[in-house]
C-alpha cells in the first residue's frame, strides 16, 4: 500500500506540471483564437453527441427488432407446427374411430404401431404448443391454456356424442356411461387448473403453473385410459392397442416433469428456427431494457449516467457493498462515451486485493493519459433511491463507457451480474477490443487465487451463477432463456466471444513486443478451446497487466 501511495504522489506531481504548462500556453493565446477554438469545439462536441445518440438509437432498435424476430420465429413456428399436428391428429382420430365402430378388438401389431404413432402426434402437439412461449412471455402461455381448455371441453363433447357407436360388448356396456362422464371431469379439472395458472402475475409463475397443469391433466386422464385398455384386453383376449395410449402418456408425463429436458428441447428448436447468434444476443439486451421505447430509455439513461474519479474513492468504500448514499454525492453527471471505464467486479472477492489491483490500474492509466481516470462504479453511480431505473439503463451505461475493465477475482465467474455486464458490453460494442482483464489475487496467495480464477472460467455455467437476491437471478436467467432458449447455448456464445478475444490478443502479441511481454510462458499452451483463452488472460496477479483484447 505504501508503494501505491508513492506512485500516486508521482502521478499527482506530474498532473500538476501538466496543468501549469497548459495554463501558461493558454495565457499566450489570443482572445480571437480562443473564441474560434471554443466555437469549433462546441460544434464538434454537438456533432459527436448527435452521432452517439444515433448509434445508441440504432443499437436499441436492433435489439428490440431482434427480440420481436425471435418471438415471431420461435413462438410462431412452434405454434404453426402444433396446429399442423393437431389437425393431422383430428383427421386420424376420425378414421380410427370409424374402424373401431366396426370391430373393437383390433389387436394385431399393425394397429399397435398405428396407435403409438397417433399418440406421439397428440402429445407432440401439446408439448410443442406449450414450448412456444418465450421464457419472459406472460400472455402467450395464457393463450395456450385457454385454447387447450377449449379443446379439452370440445373433445369431451365429441366423444360423448360418438361413444354410443362403439360396441364394447355386453360385459363392458357400463363404459358407454362412465367414459364420457370421466372425460368431462378431466376437462373440468384441466380448465380449473388453467385458470389457476393464468392468474399468475409473473411470466415465470404462469409458465411454471402451465406445466403443472399439463402434469395434472396427464395424471387424471391416465386412469381412464388404463381402465379402457384393461377392459378391452380382457374382452378381446389379447393386449389392446389402447395400451399404446397409456405408454405415450407415461412418456409425456416423464418429459414434462423434467424442466431441464424442456429447456434443452426448446433451445434446440429455437436454434433451428433462428440460428443467428447476433439476433439472440441483441434479444437479451432488449430483455434488460424491457418494453420501453428507445427515446424513453435513452433519455432516462442520459439523465442518470454518472461517473466518479478513482481518486475520490478510498479503500473503506470498497470494504463491502452496503448502500452508501453519500458516495452518490461524489459522482458527477457525464455524457455517454465520456466515461473512461466501466468497472466490473465481484463484491465477494477480497476487498484489499481488489483495492490494490484498482490502484495499480489507476496508476498505469494516469501515466499513459496524464490525468485521473473517470469510471462507472456500481456502488457510487447507481442511485439507491431509484435502483430499478438504473438497472434498466445498464446496457446504455455499458455502451456509454469507452472500455470495460474486469477485475476478476476467485468469485467473478460465479456472479451472474458480472457475467451479464461482460456479455452486454461485448455485444453493445460489437467487439472485444475494449475489454481489459485484471486478476485480483490476495498477497501471498497469488498462484492459488490465479488457479481458482482459471478453474472458475473453465467450469463456467451460467446456471450455477448466483445473485444476492433470488428474484434477480430468476429475472436474468429468464432474459437469457428467452433469447437463447437453452442456457447451455448462452455458455457457448459467451465462450465464443472469448475465443474471438484470444485471436485478437494473439495478433496483437505478434505485432508488438510490449504485447508479447503481457503474456507469460503459459501462453505456449494449446491454442484449442478454453485453455488457450485462460493462458492468454495472463498469470501475474501481483502486477495485473490487463489484457486488452
Amino acid at each position: 500500500m505504501r508503494a501505491v501511495g508513492a506512485t500516486t504522489s508521482v502521478v499527482k506531481a506530474k498532473s500538476s506540471t501538466l496543468t501549469f504548462s497548459s495554463v501558461s500556453m493558454a495565457a499566450e493565446t489570443t482572445a480571437t483564437t480562443s473564441a474560434v477554438a471554443a466555437s469549433t469545439t462546441a460544434a464538434t462536441s454537438w456533432t459527436a453527441s448527435e452521432q452517439e445518440d444515433k448509434a445508441m438509437q440504432m443499437m436499441i432498435l436492433q435489439a428490440q427488432r431482434s427480440k420481436r424476430r425471435i418471438r415471431v420465429g420461435i413462438t410462431g413456428g412452434l405454434s404453426s407446427l402444433a396446429f399442423l399436428l393437431g389437425g393431422l391428429y383430428f383427421l386420424v382420430v376420425l378414421a380410427r374411430f370409424h374402424a373401431y365402430t366396426e370391430d373393437i378388438c383390433q389387436t394385431d401389431w399393425q394397429n399397435h404401431v398405428q396407435q403409438a404413432v397417433y399418440e406421439i402426434i397428440l402429445w407432440a402437439r401439446l408439448i410443442f404448443w406449450s414450448l412456444a412461449p418465450l421464457a419472459d412471455d406472460i400472455w402467450f402461455p395464457r393463450v395456450v391454456l385457454l385454447v387447450d381448455s377449449v379443446i379439452a371441453i370440445v373433445s369431451a363433447s365429441l366423444f360423448d356424442g360418438m361413444v354410443y357407436k362403439l360396441d364394447f360388448g355386453p360385459h363392458l356396456a357400463y363404459l358407454n356411461e362412465i367414459v364420457p362422464i370421466a372425460f368431462y371431469i378431466v376437462a373440468l379439472i384441466f380448465t380449473l387448473s388453467s385458470l389457476w395458472a393464468a392468474c399468475g402475475r409473473e411470466a415465470t409463475v404462469v409458465q411454471d403453473r402451465m406445466w403443472k397443469t399439463i402434469i395434472i391433466f396427464v395424471l387424471v386422464h391416465m386412469p381412464v385410459k388404463v381402465l379402457i385398455a384393461t377392459e378391452l384386453t380382457i374382452e378381446c383376449g389379447a393386449a389392446s392397442p389402447a395400451w399404446q395410449e397409456v405408454a405415450a402418456q407415461v412418456g409425456a408425463l416423464v418429459f414434462v416433469s423434467r424442466k431441464r429436458w424442456r429447456t434443452i428441447l426448446q433451445g434446440k428448436l429455437a436454434g433451428m428456427l433462428d440460428s443467428h447468434y447476433s439476433h439472440r444476443s441483441a434479444a437479451s439486451i432488449a430483455g434488460l431494457i424491457g418494453n420501453c421505447g428507445w427515446k424513453a430509455i435513452l433519455s432516462e439513461a442520459k439523465a442518470n449516467f454518472r461517473c466518479i474519479r478513482l481518486k475520490d474513492l478510498s479503500a473503506e468504500d470498497l470494504a463491502d457493498n452496503a448502500p452508501r448514499p453519500d458516495l452518490f454525492q461524489r459522482t458527477f453527471p457525464a455524457r455517454l462515451q465520456e466515461c473512461d471505464a466501466f468497472i466490473s467486479h465481484s463484491w465477494h472477492d477480497d476487498a484489499e486485493a481488489k483495492w490494490e489491483a484498482l490502484q495499480e490500474w489507476r496508476f498505469r492509466f494516469t501515466l499513459a493519459n496524464g490525468r485521473e481516470p473517470t469510471v462507472w462504479f456500481d456502488k457510487c453511480c447507481i442511485d439507491q433511491g431509484n435502483i430499478v431505473a438504473s438497472l434498466r439503463c445498464l446496457p446504455i451505461f455499458l455502451a456509454g463507457c469507452k472500455r470495460l475493465v474486469v477485475f476478476a477475482g476467485s468469485s467473478y465467474w460465479q456472479r451472474l451480474w458480472c457475467i451479464l455486464e461482460l456479455f452486454t458490453f461485448v455485444h453493445m460494442h460489437r467487439s472485444t477490443q475494449h475489454v481489459e482483464f485484471v486478476y485480483v489475487c490476495r498477497r501471498g496467495a497469488e498462484e492459488h487465487d490465479a488457479d481458482v480464477i482459471d478453474g472458475g472460467f473453465l467450469r463456467f455455467d451460467v446456471a450455477d451463477c448466483q445473485c444476492s437476491r433470488h428474484e434477480d437471478k430468476a429475472k436474468i436467467l429468464n432474459i437469457i432463456s428467452a433469447a437463447f432458449g437453452d442456457l447451455r447455448e448462452f455458455n457457448r456464445s459467451l465462450l465464443l466471444s472469448f475465443r474471438a478475444a484470444t485471436a485478437v490478443a494473439a495478433r496483437n502479441s505478434s505485432a508488438s513486443a510490449d504485447s508479447e511481454a503481457d503474456f507469460d510462458s503459459d501462453s505456449s499452451a494449446s491454442e484449442e478451446g478454453i485453455s488457450a483463452i485462460v493462458a492468454h488472460l495472463g498469470r501475474q496477479p501481483r502486477q495485473p497487466r490487463g489484457l486488452t483484447c
